[in-house]
C-alpha cells in the first residue's frame, strides 16, 4: 500500500496532493497514533529492528557529517535501528537513508508522518506547497530548537513500540 493513499476509513489518510499513485516499492503499516502531544502518522513496515545496520544498504554518504561520528560508531559495533533509535537517531528505511519525520501541515508543533528520505525528496514540492516561500518554522530558531528535542524524543519512544 502507499503510503499517502486513502484508506477505507475516512477519518485515516487524506491524499491532498493527489500523490496516491506513489510507487509501490514499500511495504508499509500506516496506523495513525499520539505521541508526544502529537498526532503522528507511523509506518512500522519500513523499520526493520532485528538486522544490524552495517548489514543493510545504507546509504554511507549521508552520514558525511562530524555530528555522525557517534552513530557511525554504533554501527561499526553492530547497532540496528532500534539501538540508533533509543538514542534518539533517525532509523534507516528500505531506501537505505534515515527515515524523515514530515510536517503534515509545515507547522510547528503539528502532525507528523514517518516517511522514507528518497519519497520525502521525491515529493519535495507537493510535500511542501502548504509553506509559502521563507515562511518555514526552520527559520524560527525557538520552534526549530522544539522539533529537534521532540524529534530525538519520539524516536527514543518509538524505539520501545517495535
Amino acid at each position: 500500500m502507499c503510503q499517502l493513499s486513502f484508506l477505507a476509513n475516512p477519518t485515516g489518510w487524506a491524499d491532498p496532493f493527489g500523490l496516491a499513485p506513489c510507487p509501490r516499492n514499500y511495504k508499509l503499516e500506516n496506523r495513525v497514533d499520539t505521541a508526544l502531544g502529537r498526532r503522528v502518522y507511523k509506518n512500522d513496515g519500513i523499520i526493520d529492528v532485528k538486522t544490524p545496520v552495517k548489514d543493510m544498504k545504507i546509504v554511507e554518504s549521508a552520514l558525511n557529517s562530524p555530528s555522525f561520528n557517534k552513530m557511525k560508531k554504533m554501527i561499526e559495533n553492530g547497532a540496528t535501528n532500534k539501538d540508533l533509535m533509543r538514542q534518539g537517531y533517525a532509523p534507516f528505511g528500505p531506501d537505505g537513508r534515515q527515515l524523515n519525520l514530515h510536517h503534515v501541515i509545515g507547522k510547528e508543533p503539528g502532525p507528523m508522518v514517518e516517511l522514507p528520505a528518497s519519497l520525502h525528496k521525491q515529493y519535495h514540492r507537493e510535500l511542501h506547497g502548504l509553506i509559502e516561500s521563507g515562511r518555514s518554522f526552520r527559520n524560527n530558531k525557538a520552534a526549530d530548537r522544539e522539533y529537534n528535542k521532540f524529534r530525538k524524543a519520539y524516536w527514543k519512544l518509538r524505539a520501545e513500540e517495535l
